[in-house]
Order: structure tokens, then C-alpha cells, then sequence
């Protein structure tokens, strides 16, 4: 099937990022073929235990199982919602792994337009301490990707369109790679499509230290897929396709301050940005 991505463009920092880390994909893939249909809640690790969350693992109809996921009911709430199995790797600054990495497929569950459809998705410490963001939606034209970055000056989240109007008829693999830097607002976020890379950003270490204070770094080890902000009922049942997850961590060797400070330039003037308030 034609893939009629379009990908925003990617600075030549983001380059220099990924010859660092030249294969993001290192671990096994988990899918949900040996898991019952209906609610994820309690298999295999999963945990959803909200029971309004429009979530079911499903036979996809080509003999093929899939966790299928909408916004038709959302919740302001974080530990009762949809996360991924704990990979027992924690990263972050101060743990044993300086680099976390989570994968998986999506697609959608029909080639029809799903007006109000979007599905987030965090690398996250298994409680709602999310250290990135991006947003999976409908629009006209296909499936966007954005992403959102912590503005530290501001003390609001920016939101860039990294891939827009992807074919509903194709299936992607959407992988985030977190490269975490002792000190402030230095974290590398890989985003990669495909295994291509298609965005460099920053983690959200610094909102943790402008207003949430914690005593420790956020550490990650998990995905949340979670699902607040407007709900639209007529969504039931609709949503995207998610299989074949990847969240482990590893020990990369990280740049000098030249390149993090190279790579600080090479964020400035994202494409498409606008600001998204924190409770999201």
C-alpha cells in the first residue's frame, strides 16, 4: 500500500544525534497474540483499570490481535489508564540505563476519516510522570503525529506537527529514544517513524524542576497511552491498531557539551508550533 507520509524536516543536529545511536531497535517485540479478547487490564503486565476506557485487545481480522484504543471516554486521572508492561530497565539520570527506548506499530482501524480521534502516548515511570508526549490524530487528510516539547522560558508545552496526513490503509512503527544528560534541560528525544528519524526535541526534565519539584529525576520504564481532554462518545469502537511493543533501555556513550550545545542551536525555529496547556 502507498505511504503518503509527510515528514517535517529534521535538523542536521538531529543528525549528529543519530550517528550516536545508529540502531534504535535492540529488543524483542511483544505482541498480543496469546492474550483473550477484550479489556488489556492484567495480561501479560498490562494495566487499564479504568473500565470506562474505550480499550480491548482485538482480532483485527486478517488472524492477527491488536490492542485497539480511542478517546470515545476520557479521565483527567493517570495510574488508572492504559500502560505497557514495566520492562524492569528503568532510565534516566541516576539510574543504571542512560537511554530509554519504546516501540511499536500503528494503524487505523478504518480507511474513513474518525473526526475528534487522538490517542496519546508517553514514555512514562508507570504513575503519570511523563518525560515526552506525542499525539496521534485524525485530520482530513490522514493521521497526524505532533509532539511536545517543555518551553522552560514560558513555562508551557509546545506542539509541533512532526508527520502529517499519513494513509489510513498503511500500517507504522513509531519509536521514541530518550537520551538522558546529567544537568537541566539537556535530554535528547529521538523520534523515529519507520526507523527513519524524523524529530529531535528535548525530554521534560525541566518542568520537574520548574513546577513540579521532585526530590529525584523522573526515571522511565513503561509507555502510557492516555486518554484526557474532550471525549467524543461516537468514537466507541474506532480508534487506531497498536502491536508489536518495544520499551528497554540501554548504556550509549553520550556527546560533549559542544554537540548538546550544537544540538541546542538546531532546535530553534521548529515548524508549526503552538502551545498546549500542561493538563493534558
Amino acid at each position: 500500500m502507498k505511504n503518503k507520509a509527510k515528514y517535517c524536516g529534521v535538523s542536521l543536529a538531529a543528525f549528529v544525534a543519530l550517528v550516536l545511536v545508529a540502531n534504535p531497535s535492540q529488543a524483542g517485540v511483544e505482541d498480543f497474540e496469546s492474550m483473550s479478547l477484550g479489556s488489556v487490564n492484567g495480561q501479560l503486565g498490562w494495566s487499564a483499570t479504568n473500565p470506562n476506557m474505550d480499550q480491548a485487545v482485538e482480532d483485527t481480522g486478517s488472524g492477527n490481535q491488536a490492542l485497539r484504543i480511542s478517546n470515545a471516554y476520557t479521565a483527567s486521572s493517570f495510574g488508572d489508564q492504559i500502560f505497557t508492561p514495566h520492562s524492569g530497565m528503568v532510565a534516566g539520570e541516576g539510574a543504571a540505563f542512560n537511554r530509554f527506548y519504546g516501540a511499536f506499530d500503528f494503524w487505523s482501524v478504518t480507511t474513513a476519516y474518525q473526526e475528534n480521534l487522538s490517542v496519546t502516548v508517553s514514555p512514562d515511570n508507570g504513575s503519570g510522570a511523563r518525560q515526552s508526549f506525542i499525539d496521534i490524530e485524525d485530520s482530513l487528510d490522514g493521521i497526524d503525529l505532533l509532539f511536545y516539547d517543555y518551553d522552560f522560558s514560558t513555562h508551557a508545552f509546545v506542539g509541533t506537527h512532526i508527520a502529517t496526513d499519513l494513509a489510513r490503509d498503511s500500517v507504522y512503527n513509531l519509536g521514541f529514544e530518550i537520551l538522558f544528560v546529567d544537568g537541566q534541560d539537556n535530554d535528547i528525544v529521538n523520534i523515529y517513524l519507520d526507523n527513519t528519524l524524523i524529530h529531535t526535541g528535548t525530554s521534560w526534565e525541566q518542568y520537574y524542576v520548574d513546577v513540579q519539584p521532585l526530590a529525584v529525576p523522573v526515571t522511565i520504564d513503561t509507555l502510557l497511552f492516555r486518554q484526557s481532554g474532550t471525549a467524543d462518545p461516537g468514537l466507541q469502537g474506532g480508534g487506531y491498531y497498536f502491536d508489536n511493543f518495544q520499551v528497554t533501555a540501554s548504556v550509549v556513550p553520550l556527546p560533549g557539551a559542544a554537540a548538546l550545545g550544537f544540538l541546542g542551536m538546531g532546535l530553534i525555529g521548529v515548524r508549526r508550533r503552538f502551545r498546549k496547556s500542561a493538563e493534558n
